[in-house]
Protein backbone atom coordinates (compact mmCIF):
# COMPACT_ATOMS: atom_id res chain seq x y z
CA UNK A 1 0.00 0.00 0.00
CA UNK A 2 3.16 2.29 0.69
CA UNK A 3 4.53 1.70 -2.88
CA UNK A 4 1.00 2.07 -4.18
CA UNK A 5 0.71 6.03 -2.37
CA UNK A 6 4.14 6.47 -3.53
CA UNK A 7 3.41 5.61 -7.49
CA UNK A 8 -0.09 7.95 -7.26
CA UNK A 9 1.35 10.98 -5.58
CA UNK A 10 5.29 11.39 -7.14
CA UNK A 11 5.71 14.36 -9.55
CA UNK A 12 6.56 12.96 -13.20
CA UNK A 13 8.80 15.51 -15.87
CA UNK A 14 7.29 15.23 -19.01
CA UNK A 15 8.90 15.93 -22.71
CA UNK A 16 7.35 18.57 -24.24
CA UNK A 17 6.23 16.25 -27.37
CA UNK A 18 4.09 14.04 -25.18
CA UNK A 19 2.72 17.24 -23.20
CA UNK A 20 1.24 18.04 -26.21
CA UNK A 21 -0.52 14.55 -27.17
CA UNK A 22 -4.52 15.43 -26.92
CA UNK A 23 -6.25 12.24 -24.89
CA UNK A 24 -10.16 10.99 -25.23
CA UNK A 25 -11.00 9.19 -22.37
CA UNK A 26 -14.25 7.27 -22.01
CA UNK A 27 -15.07 5.33 -19.05
CA UNK A 28 -18.74 3.23 -19.33
CA UNK A 29 -20.47 3.20 -15.71
CA UNK A 30 -23.02 1.62 -13.95
CA UNK A 31 -24.13 1.54 -10.30
CA UNK A 32 -20.53 2.57 -9.44
CA UNK A 33 -20.56 5.15 -6.46
CA UNK A 34 -18.12 3.34 -4.52
CA UNK A 35 -15.22 3.39 -7.11
CA UNK A 36 -16.13 6.36 -10.17
CA UNK A 37 -14.62 9.07 -7.40
CA UNK A 38 -11.38 7.83 -7.19
CA UNK A 39 -10.83 6.51 -10.77
CA UNK A 40 -12.01 10.15 -12.32
CA UNK A 41 -9.94 12.34 -9.66
CA UNK A 42 -6.77 10.12 -10.84
CA UNK A 43 -6.90 11.44 -14.46
CA UNK A 44 -7.06 14.99 -13.21
CA UNK A 45 -2.94 14.12 -12.04
CA UNK A 46 -1.89 12.50 -15.56
CA UNK A 47 0.53 14.79 -17.35
CA UNK A 48 -0.68 15.32 -19.98
CA UNK A 49 -4.33 15.42 -18.67
CA UNK A 50 -6.77 14.32 -21.16
CA UNK A 51 -7.87 16.83 -23.64
CA UNK A 52 -11.68 15.18 -22.74
CA UNK A 53 -13.21 12.63 -20.56
CA UNK A 54 -16.56 11.38 -21.34
CA UNK A 55 -18.02 9.63 -18.65
CA UNK A 56 -21.48 7.10 -19.47
CA UNK A 57 -23.77 6.49 -17.22
CA UNK A 58 -25.53 3.24 -18.41
CA UNK A 59 -28.74 4.09 -16.80
CA UNK A 60 -27.36 3.58 -13.02
CA UNK A 61 -30.00 3.48 -10.26
CA UNK A 62 -27.40 5.13 -7.78
CA UNK A 63 -25.61 8.25 -7.95
CA UNK A 64 -22.88 7.26 -10.47
CA UNK A 65 -23.35 10.42 -12.23
CA UNK A 66 -23.56 13.02 -9.22
CA UNK A 67 -20.58 11.48 -7.84
CA UNK A 68 -18.78 11.34 -11.17
CA UNK A 69 -19.10 15.32 -12.07
CA UNK A 70 -18.03 16.65 -8.76
CA UNK A 71 -15.04 14.46 -9.00
CA UNK A 72 -14.64 15.74 -12.62
CA UNK A 73 -14.99 19.19 -11.55
CA UNK A 74 -12.40 19.16 -8.50
CA UNK A 75 -9.77 17.68 -11.13
CA UNK A 76 -10.75 20.26 -13.08
CA UNK A 77 -11.20 18.25 -16.10
CA UNK A 78 -12.94 18.73 -19.72
CA UNK A 79 -15.63 16.39 -19.13
CA UNK A 80 -19.28 15.21 -19.86
CA UNK A 81 -21.42 13.33 -18.38
CA UNK A 82 -24.07 10.96 -21.12
CA UNK A 83 -26.69 9.48 -19.14
CA UNK A 84 -28.52 6.49 -20.52
CA UNK A 85 -31.85 4.85 -20.10
CA UNK A 86 -31.68 2.11 -17.61
CA UNK A 87 -32.30 -1.35 -19.55
CA UNK A 88 -32.27 -3.39 -16.48
CA UNK A 89 -28.82 -5.09 -16.64
CA UNK A 90 -24.84 -4.31 -17.06
CA UNK A 91 -23.60 -4.38 -20.54
CA UNK A 92 -20.57 -6.25 -19.07
CA UNK A 93 -18.67 -8.61 -21.53
CA UNK A 94 -21.20 -8.51 -24.24
CA UNK A 95 -21.69 -7.14 -27.58
CA UNK A 96 -23.70 -4.59 -26.00
CA UNK A 97 -20.86 -2.59 -24.57
CA UNK A 98 -19.56 -2.02 -28.33
CA UNK A 99 -23.03 -0.65 -29.18
CA UNK A 100 -22.93 1.58 -26.58
CA UNK A 101 -19.53 3.02 -27.28
CA UNK A 102 -20.36 3.37 -30.92
CA UNK A 103 -23.31 5.83 -30.09
CA UNK A 104 -21.06 7.84 -28.09
CA UNK A 105 -17.72 7.87 -30.67
CA UNK A 106 -20.49 9.41 -33.28
CA UNK A 107 -21.23 12.03 -30.97
CA UNK A 108 -17.55 13.29 -31.09
CA UNK A 109 -15.05 14.42 -33.60
CA UNK A 110 -12.36 11.70 -32.90
CA UNK A 111 -9.95 13.00 -35.50
CA UNK A 112 -9.35 16.09 -32.85
CA UNK A 113 -7.31 13.55 -30.77
CA UNK A 114 -4.23 11.45 -30.51
CA UNK A 115 -4.69 9.07 -28.94
CA UNK A 116 -8.30 6.86 -27.44
CA UNK A 117 -8.13 5.35 -23.69
CA UNK A 118 -10.70 3.03 -22.82
CA UNK A 119 -11.10 3.09 -18.87
CA UNK A 120 -12.68 1.05 -16.63
CA UNK A 121 -15.09 2.55 -13.74
CA UNK A 122 -13.21 0.85 -11.39
CA UNK A 123 -10.03 1.39 -12.38
CA UNK A 124 -7.01 3.41 -10.75
CA UNK A 125 -4.11 4.84 -13.04
CA UNK A 126 -0.98 5.71 -11.48
CA UNK A 127 -0.21 9.35 -12.12
CA UNK A 128 2.80 8.35 -14.52
CA UNK A 129 0.53 6.06 -16.55
CA UNK A 130 -0.40 8.51 -19.69
CA UNK A 131 3.54 9.70 -19.74
CA UNK A 132 5.11 5.98 -19.42
CA UNK A 133 2.71 4.72 -22.41
CA UNK A 134 2.62 8.28 -24.29
CA UNK A 135 6.79 7.76 -24.52
CA UNK A 136 6.28 3.98 -25.70
CA UNK A 137 4.23 5.30 -28.80
CA UNK A 138 6.08 8.01 -29.38
CA UNK A 139 9.40 5.66 -29.55
CA UNK A 140 7.93 3.09 -31.73
CA UNK A 141 5.48 4.19 -34.36
CA UNK A 142 3.98 0.38 -35.14
CA UNK A 143 2.75 0.11 -31.54
CA UNK A 144 -1.04 1.09 -32.21
CA UNK A 145 -2.44 -0.47 -29.22
CA UNK A 146 -1.03 -0.56 -25.68
CA UNK A 147 -1.78 -1.04 -21.63
CA UNK A 148 0.01 -0.91 -18.31
CA UNK A 149 0.36 -3.94 -15.99
CA UNK A 150 -2.26 -4.86 -12.82
CA UNK A 151 0.05 -6.04 -9.73
CA UNK A 152 -0.86 -9.75 -9.97
CA UNK A 153 -1.89 -10.66 -13.14
CA UNK A 154 0.19 -12.18 -15.89
CA UNK A 155 1.44 -9.60 -18.73
CA UNK A 156 0.32 -11.40 -21.49
CA UNK A 157 2.73 -10.66 -25.05
CA UNK A 158 1.07 -9.45 -27.92
CA UNK A 159 -2.47 -8.38 -25.49
CA UNK A 160 -3.32 -5.58 -23.50
CA UNK A 161 -4.96 -4.98 -20.47
CA UNK A 162 -8.29 -3.83 -21.25
CA UNK A 163 -8.87 -0.97 -18.71
CA UNK A 164 -6.12 1.41 -19.15
CA UNK A 165 -6.26 0.38 -22.79
CA UNK A 166 -4.79 3.01 -25.29
CA UNK A 167 -5.72 3.48 -29.11
CA UNK A 168 -3.48 5.39 -31.31
CA UNK A 169 -6.21 7.52 -33.02
CA UNK A 170 -5.09 6.97 -36.54
CA UNK A 171 -5.33 3.01 -36.40
CA UNK A 172 -8.68 3.19 -35.02
CA UNK A 173 -10.19 5.41 -37.18
CA UNK A 174 -8.81 4.18 -40.56
CA UNK A 175 -8.46 0.18 -39.57
CA UNK A 176 -11.25 0.03 -37.02
CA UNK A 177 -13.43 2.17 -38.78
CA UNK A 178 -13.44 4.79 -35.18
CA UNK A 179 -15.95 1.72 -34.21
CA UNK A 180 -15.67 -1.65 -32.83
CA UNK A 181 -17.13 -3.94 -34.32
CA UNK A 182 -21.05 -5.32 -32.54
CA UNK A 183 -19.72 -8.42 -31.55
CA UNK A 184 -19.09 -10.91 -28.31
CA UNK A 185 -15.01 -10.15 -29.90
CA UNK A 186 -15.30 -6.62 -29.68
CA UNK A 187 -12.85 -6.06 -27.36
CA UNK A 188 -10.59 -8.19 -28.86
CA UNK A 189 -11.39 -7.24 -32.58
CA UNK A 190 -9.00 -4.44 -32.94
CA UNK A 191 -5.94 -6.63 -31.72
CA UNK A 192 -6.72 -9.01 -34.41
CA UNK A 193 -6.45 -5.97 -36.89
CA UNK A 194 -3.15 -5.09 -35.36
CA UNK A 195 -2.09 -8.49 -35.57
CA UNK A 196 -2.88 -9.09 -39.35
CA UNK A 197 -1.88 -5.61 -40.23
CA UNK A 198 1.91 -6.09 -38.87
CA UNK A 199 1.21 -3.45 -36.06
CA UNK A 200 2.69 -4.38 -32.45
CA UNK A 201 0.00 -4.81 -29.47
CA UNK A 202 2.07 -4.72 -25.87
CA UNK A 203 1.27 -4.91 -22.06
CA UNK A 204 4.44 -3.09 -20.18
CA UNK A 205 5.71 -3.47 -16.67
CA UNK A 206 5.17 -0.02 -16.07
CA UNK A 207 3.10 2.10 -15.67
CA UNK A 208 0.70 0.34 -13.09
CA UNK A 209 -3.07 0.48 -12.89
CA UNK A 210 -4.90 -0.76 -9.95
CA UNK A 211 -8.52 -2.73 -10.25
CA UNK A 212 -10.24 -0.80 -7.24
CA UNK A 213 -13.04 -3.57 -7.33
CA UNK A 214 -11.46 -7.18 -6.09
CA UNK A 215 -10.43 -9.22 -9.17
CA UNK A 216 -10.71 -12.77 -8.11
CA UNK A 217 -14.38 -12.76 -7.92
CA UNK A 218 -15.42 -15.56 -10.00
CA UNK A 219 -17.60 -13.90 -12.95
CA UNK A 220 -21.18 -15.94 -14.21
CA UNK A 221 -21.16 -18.93 -15.91
CA UNK A 222 -22.46 -16.60 -18.85
CA UNK A 223 -19.32 -14.67 -19.49
CA UNK A 224 -17.34 -17.76 -20.06
CA UNK A 225 -19.69 -19.09 -22.74
CA UNK A 226 -19.49 -16.04 -24.45
CA UNK A 227 -16.11 -15.28 -24.57
CA UNK A 228 -16.08 -18.71 -25.82
CA UNK A 229 -18.78 -17.68 -28.48
CA UNK A 230 -16.72 -14.47 -29.62
CA UNK A 231 -13.47 -17.00 -30.18
CA UNK A 232 -15.82 -18.37 -33.00
CA UNK A 233 -17.68 -15.03 -34.02
CA UNK A 234 -13.86 -14.21 -35.67
CA UNK A 235 -12.72 -17.82 -36.75
CA UNK A 236 -10.40 -18.83 -34.34
CA UNK A 237 -9.19 -22.12 -35.48
CA UNK A 238 -10.27 -25.02 -33.39
CA UNK A 239 -6.76 -26.52 -31.59
CA UNK A 240 -6.30 -22.59 -30.83
CA UNK A 241 -9.10 -22.56 -29.12
CA UNK A 242 -9.45 -25.69 -27.08
CA UNK A 243 -5.83 -24.63 -26.18
CA UNK A 244 -6.70 -21.13 -24.89
CA UNK A 245 -9.59 -22.89 -22.89
CA UNK A 246 -6.90 -24.85 -21.34
CA UNK A 247 -4.61 -22.13 -20.43
CA UNK A 248 -7.86 -19.89 -19.22
CA UNK A 249 -8.81 -22.92 -16.94
CA UNK A 250 -5.49 -23.40 -15.39
CA UNK A 251 -5.39 -19.91 -14.92
CA UNK A 252 -8.54 -19.58 -12.88
CA UNK A 253 -7.65 -23.15 -11.41
CA UNK A 254 -11.06 -23.70 -12.32
CA UNK A 255 -11.21 -27.08 -15.04
CA UNK A 256 -15.37 -25.80 -15.41
CA UNK A 257 -14.25 -22.53 -17.02
CA UNK A 258 -12.61 -23.75 -19.57
CA UNK A 259 -15.60 -25.96 -20.52
CA UNK A 260 -17.89 -23.36 -20.32
CA UNK A 261 -15.66 -21.53 -23.10
CA UNK A 262 -15.96 -24.85 -25.26
CA UNK A 263 -19.51 -24.82 -24.76
CA UNK A 264 -19.67 -21.45 -26.11
CA UNK A 265 -17.11 -22.18 -29.30
CA UNK A 266 -18.86 -25.54 -30.54
CA UNK A 267 -22.69 -23.60 -29.84
CA UNK A 268 -21.89 -20.05 -31.91
CA UNK A 269 -20.84 -19.74 -35.70
CA UNK A 270 -18.87 -17.45 -37.66
CA UNK A 271 -19.64 -14.57 -38.03
CA UNK A 272 -20.61 -13.56 -42.09
CA UNK A 273 -20.28 -9.92 -41.53
CA UNK A 274 -16.49 -10.79 -39.99
CA UNK A 275 -15.74 -13.63 -42.45
CA UNK A 276 -12.80 -11.80 -43.82
CA UNK A 277 -10.97 -10.69 -40.64
CA UNK A 278 -11.54 -14.39 -39.61
CA UNK A 279 -10.03 -16.02 -42.47
CA UNK A 280 -7.14 -13.85 -41.50
CA UNK A 281 -6.72 -14.16 -38.31
CA UNK A 282 -6.94 -18.18 -38.46
CA UNK A 283 -3.69 -17.72 -40.97
CA UNK A 284 -2.04 -15.48 -38.71
CA UNK A 285 -2.74 -17.76 -35.46
CA UNK A 286 -1.68 -21.12 -37.55
CA UNK A 287 1.62 -19.34 -38.36
CA UNK A 288 1.90 -18.28 -35.03
CA UNK A 289 1.50 -21.42 -33.46
CA UNK A 290 3.62 -23.12 -36.50
CA UNK A 291 6.82 -20.93 -35.35
CA UNK A 292 6.81 -21.28 -32.30
CA UNK A 293 6.93 -24.87 -32.42
CA UNK A 294 9.77 -24.58 -34.60
CA UNK A 295 12.01 -22.42 -32.57
CA UNK A 296 11.37 -24.88 -29.75
CA UNK A 297 12.58 -28.06 -32.07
Amino acid sequence: MVTFMFAINKKIKVSKMVQQKKILVVIPARNEEKFIRKTVEVLGEQNPKPAKVIIIDDGSTDKTSQIAKKAAEKAKLNFEIITRKDRGFSALGQATLARIYNETFRSVNLSKYDFLVINGADALLTNDYFEKLLTKFNDNPDLVIASGYCPGEKINKGHAHGIGRFYRMDFFIKTCKGRFEISNAWESIPIFLANVNGKIVKSYQEPILYHLRPRFARAADRIYILRGAAMKEVGYWTPYAIGRCMLVSKKHKRIKVGILMLVGFYRARTSKRLEKLAKEYRKYQINFVTKSLLTKL
